[in-house]
């Protein structure tokens, strides 16, 4: 019993010393580097009207940029649970090259709670709110806007790559995003 407590207390005075004195043995020891703190967006979060046509017209212009856009809705559980993982991937790849634009297809007077929610995910993207009820089949086809939740991507050179709907795989998303943006 006596052996134990002396070994109990050996242990005990072996861990204060370590924690007083670090790892290294010496007070000496340089402390890890500090990494610095990424600062918030603070740039504004915008809601403007859009309809498919205009929206067509703006991928065209972003030509050398990999597009992804987000089809949500406030009513859509799915899509406000995906919505913050759109966010990071603009956040993580904006400075490479990728326009991220949201597209909210809310009615029309949910606007602001469109707005709200946009705002409470820091979303500093490109966010338009669907003022297009009736768009001509082809754009509706290109821009699957109430299959929700829906991602549409599209390439450097303004090539539609691909779209997610109903069942939008994260992961695929990343991927495709992450390959799209390495090629320059």
């Amino acid at each position: 019993m006596r052996v134990a407590l002396t070994l109990l207390i050996a242990i005990g005075v072996g861990l204060v010393g370590l924690t007083v004195l670090g790892c290294g043995g010496s007070e000496s020891a340089t402390p890890p580097p500090k990494s610095a703190p990424t600062a918030p967006d603070t740039r504004p979060v915008d809601l403007k009207d859009v309809t498919l046509a205009k929206l067509d017209e703006l991928v065209g212009k972003q030509k050398g940029r990999v597009v992804l856009i987000d089809c949500w809705a406030t009513t859509c559980v799915p899509c406000r649970k995906a919505f913050p993982h759109t966010i990071a991937l603009h956040q993580k790849y904006e400075k490479d090259g990728l326009a991220v634009i949201t597209v909210c297809s809310d009615p029309t007077d949910y606007r602001d709670k469109a707005a709200k929610f946009l705002k409470e995910n820091n979303a500093t993207c490109t966010n338009f709110f669907m003022a297009d009820p009736k768009p001509s089949k082809e754009l509706d086809e290109k821009y699957p806007t109430d299959a929700l939740p829906a991602m549409i991507l599209f390439d450097r050179a303004g090539n539609r790559v691909k779209a997610f709907t109903f069942a939008v795989d994260e992961q695929e998303v990343d991927e495709l995003v992450a390959k799209l943006v390495a090629a320059n």
